[in-house]
């Protein structure tokens, strides 16, 4: 099989997987041939323009609370900073939030907060079913480590994607950045996400 028909063939696999497989993803991001990069880059920018257009895609964040368990040393949001006015928005202010978006002709609501397991996972529910009913809006989920029910739950809403961040990837470095947290149980929820078919970042 010659490079040029191996490089699309991977491209295609990785483009109708859901969860691609690792060495098709790593056969593309290891090519060094010219040609074998410049159809990467050309079939890239096709299924781009194909999907999003060559707009700008612009998304809404909705900042609903800046409360969080964690002491992450290099966060703002860590809750052993006593400076900081904590708030969180109630479910009339979320749902007025995300009308203005959809006013907008934003595609995407963004709901972020610190990691705050006091919040309610059926609240939370009710919130993306309700916008679910009432809009066509993608929903990404951002309030950080939760159980395996909680992801299922907010799934079932209608939540579409889910960013967990992980800043490293070196489990010393990670513990030492995270007190009290655990490098195991953050790549633990991205397998429950995977699971359950969100879309991660």
């Amino acid at each position: 099989m010659s490079l040029y028909k191996k490089v699309f063939e991977s491209i295609e696999k990785v483009r109708h997987s859901v969860v691609p497989e690792i060495k098709d993803i790593e056969f593309l991001l290891s090519l060094e041939a010219p040609d074998a990069v410049s159809l990467l880059l050309t079939e890239a920018d096709r299924i781009r323009k194909e999907i999003a257009g060559d707009g700008i895609l612009l998304r809404g964040i909705i900042e609903f609370s800046n409360s969080c368990k964690n002491t992450c040393l290099y966060c703002g949001l860590n809750r052993a900073n006593y400076k900081l006015k904590r708030y969180e928005l109630k479910t009339p202010e979320l749902l007025e939030r995300v009308d203005m978006l959809v006013g907008a002709k934003l595609k995407t609501v963004v709901f972020q907060s610190g990691e705050d397991s006091s919040v309610d996972a059926g609240w939370f529910s009710e919130i993306i079913r309700e916008i679910k009913i009432k809009h066509k809006i993608a929903i990404t989920l951002s309030v950080g480590e939760r159980t395996f029910s909680d992801y299922n739950k907010w799934k079932k809403a209608g939540a579409d994607r889910y960013l967990l961040k992980i800043e490293t990837s070196n489990e010393k470095l990670y513990t030492r950045l995270h007190p009290g947290m655990s490098f195991k149980n953050r790549v633990r929820c991205y397998d429950y996400l995977q699971e359950l078919g969100y879309q991660t970042g």
